[in-house]
């Protein structure tokens, strides 16, 4: 077993930065939750993303104080999950069913495509697995295994029996016995009870050993007979552990929006359409031998969970288990399994492997059952041949480790579709940026770069386990230009292509080269701006918009006759930026036309701690209500460095009902978090929160 699990880490631990190929959104969910958790954050449910369980985050969060904030640490916190999945796996088959059982099944566990992809994700859906499995192993150990001490057990510790009778309450005796027959239930339910905090597929499993309890008591009561107070504690203990989140989540019902996904199969069945949850059924048992889950993000389109040979010892093993369902060991196995699968026959898009996580801890058990089952009946048959028999067994065992190991290392990993599902663009960009320390000045287009959607930037920090020493801007709404001197290196995402408007600017831009991946699928683009024609590039953006008039107006409105002054650019807006000036638009429009002009800016120093700034654009009527707007920042400011010149591109279009009038167009930039606005300067004067540009007149 010792080699097994050494190979299951190994497997789950090996170029674990490369495959999966680049940073999932869903990864990228939880660095953010585990950085606020390093950042002092107490969570006992998180509200990103369709709300998550925390247990995952806080492990990664240890993880990444041991080791760093990379991608990496990320995806450790699950290998050490998956891991743990097949040793506690392990235990409990070889309880129920025997040490050659347990061994097949680990090794089946520790190898196959299934549990090896969610090992090796930082994502917390493997989570609840090995919690799942010490609980039952807990249980089962506390029911069958805990009991008074024997008079054998008495003698071998030198206690006579006058010694254990005459012995009161509380003696070391009586504590000792007392804790020997309740420590499993005990330590099963603190199991069972942390598994609430793993994942909502874990919410099944204390119905499920409640059902294996009512089994035992329905056909072995025997098995139940002084157990009762044992299992109250079991259950006891998980709930009281699990109770502050139960709290939580009965107080923020908003929050559970992810069990809708059960909803439809059970509101048709309640209408008596009983069909939907027969295909979900059938779906459901069919991906283990026909078509598993059709994506590619999570699978190979269409891969079963078994490949056939596997795949038939599977059924085999659970109709051998239905077959000997009164033994509770073959009891318990189906009870997990059936539990493990309600999730995906209740929810809509069957077969899923997300939903059917569950049954990872069980789901080796049957092939190994049906396999051991076989050779017994092989060597009774032909005990001559018993060695080549059990050589056949485990060259079958071997070739099953091959065939799943390429699928998930070669076949899987390789695939465009999967690549371009993990973001496979910044791991390129890492390795690139990587190879070219002296590149210094440079400049990242990505789409996901603004204030809502920060993951290309995100990515690439964790990807390289420090901060990237880059600026981030996305080329087809926005342009940056490296305000310090020396070359200027531009890295062109394939998703965020320059814009065309911003060619004469970058005229002398020299195209380095692109750069594709091992299966020669581009990845990003890679330009070099010399020194002279940056400089030139920063020059242009600050004359094109110079000319073009600003004022700023006292006041939130603006009451006929206001005076408006002059604000001559740059003009400094916060301690962060100027305002450069603006490109011309027309003077008048008509309702439903769109108003589209440049903005130009410069960044004076870096955003102060890091803050998140958005920049705003508003057609305004007289009363300062808007009329139009546009509040985004291409070019995040917690990337800026000082000198930086960008440029931003505006589409502002006017309701198809608004009325004819005269209205202004204001800009600045202000902090989302607080949403403060920057003040606006003249003359080293805070005078205002905005600056005006020429106002627009809309005709009827």
């Amino acid at each position: 077993m010792s080699a097994v699990l050494l190979a299951a880490l190994v497997l789950r631990l090996v170029a674990l930065r490369d495959i999966p190929p680049g940073p999932a959104y869903d990864e990228l969910i939880n660095a953010d939750q585990v950085e606020r958790i390093l950042g002092g954050e107490f969570v006992i449910y998180s509200t990103t993303d369709f709300g998550r369980e925390p247990l995952y985050h806080y492990l990664a969060s240890a993880v990444w104080r041991l080791g760093g904030r990379t991608l990496v640490g990320l995806r450790v916190a699950a290998a050490l999950c998956g891991t743990a999945l097949v040793l506690a796996s392990y235990v409990l088959a070889r309880r129920l069913f025997g040490a050659p059982v347990a061994l097949i099944a680990a090794a089946g566990l520790a190898v196959a495509f299934v549990p090896l992809y969610w090992s090796r994700v930082g994502l917390r859906i493997i989570t609840p697995t090995p919690f799942i499995a010490l609980s039952a192993y807990a249980l089962w150990r506390g029911l069958f295994d805990a009991g008074n001490t024997t008079e054998t057990q008495r003698t071998q510790r030198g206690i006579s029996a006058e010694e254990h009778r005459n012995s009161k309450n509380f003696s070391v005796l009586s504590v000792f016995s007392v804790v020997k027959k309740f420590r499993w239930f005990a330590l099963g339910g603190v199991s069972l009870g942390l598994a609430a905090y793993t994942y909502i597929a874990a919410r099944v499993t204390p119905f499920v050993l409640l059902a294996f309890v009512a089994y035992l008591a329905l056909f072995h009561r025997q098995a139940m007979r002084g157990r009762w107070r044992g299992v109250v504690l079991f259950f006891t203990v998980a709930a009281l552990i699990a109770l502050p989140l139960v709290i939580f989540l009965l107080q923020h019902p908003e929050l559970e929006q992810r069990t809708s996904q059960l909803g439809s199969i059970l509101v048709r069945l309640g209408r008596g359409e009983i069909a939907p949850l027969l295909q979900n059924a059938w779906a459901s048992m069919s991906m283990f031998i026909g078509a598993g889950q059709k994506y590619w993000i999570y699978n190979i389109y269409g891969r079963s969970f078994f490949p056939l040979p596997a795949g038939v010892l599977f059924y085999l093993g659970l109709g051998l288990a239905f077959w000997r369902w009164r033994q509770p060991a073959y009891a318990l196995a189906l009870l997990l399994f059936w539990g493990g699968m309600a999730p995906d026959i209740l929810a809509d898009g069957a077969p899923s492997f997300v939903h059917t996580i569950n049954i990872l801890p069980v789901a080796f058990i049957f092939p190994a059952l049906a396999l051991l089952e076989g050779g017994r009946r092989l060597s009774g048959r032909f005990p001559a041949r018993r060695r080549a028999i059990i050589g056949a067994g485990v060259a079958l065992m071997c070739l099953y480790a091959a065939v799943e190991i390429d699928a998930y290392f070669n076949t899987w990993a390789r695939h465009p579709e999967a690549r371009t599902h993990y973001a496979s663009s910044i791991l390129s960009a890492a390795r690139y940026l990587e190879s070219r320390p002296e590149i210094e000045n440079a400049a990242l287009s990505g789409p996901g770069t603004d204030y809502w959607n920060p993951w290309e930037p995100i990515a690439l920090d964790i990807t390289l386990g420090r901060p990237a020493a880059a600026r981030w801007f996305n080329g087809q709404t926005s342009l940056l230009v490296p305000g310090a001197p020396g070359d200027a290196w531009y890295l062109v995402l394939d998703a965020a292509p320059l814009s065309g408007e911003w060619a004469a600017y970058l005229d002398r831009l020299e195209t380095v080269g692109p750069v594709s991946d091992f299966n020669g699928v581009p990845q990003f683009t890679v330009y070099r701006l010399p020194d002279p024609a940056r400089a030139a590039a920063v020059q242009a953006l600050i004359e094109t918009g110079a000319g073009n008039p600003a004022h700023w107006m006292a006041g939130a409105d603006f009451p006929s006759g206001a005076e408006r002054h002059t604000l001559a650019p740059p003009a400094q807006v916060g301690e962060a930026a100027e305002f450069l000036g603006y490109t011309a638009y027309d003077a008048a429009y008509r309702p439903g036309d769109t108003i589209a002009f440049k903005t130009f800016w410069r960044a004076v120093k870096p955003s102060p701690s890091n803050e998140a700034l958005l920049a705003f654009v508003h057609v305004l009527d007289s009363a300062g209500a808007p009329l139009a707007g546009w509040d985004d920042l291409d070019v995040p400011a917690e990337y800026w460095r000082t000198g930086d010149v960008f440029a931003l591109s505006h589409a502002l279009t006017l309701p198809a009902g608004a009325p004819p009038g005269v209205y202004e167009i204001a800009v600045g930039l202000y902090a989302p978090e607080t949403m403060h606005r920057l003040p606006v300067f003249d003359a080293g004067q805070p005078v205002s929160d905005r600056v005006l540009l020429l106002p627009v007149t809309v005709e009827p």
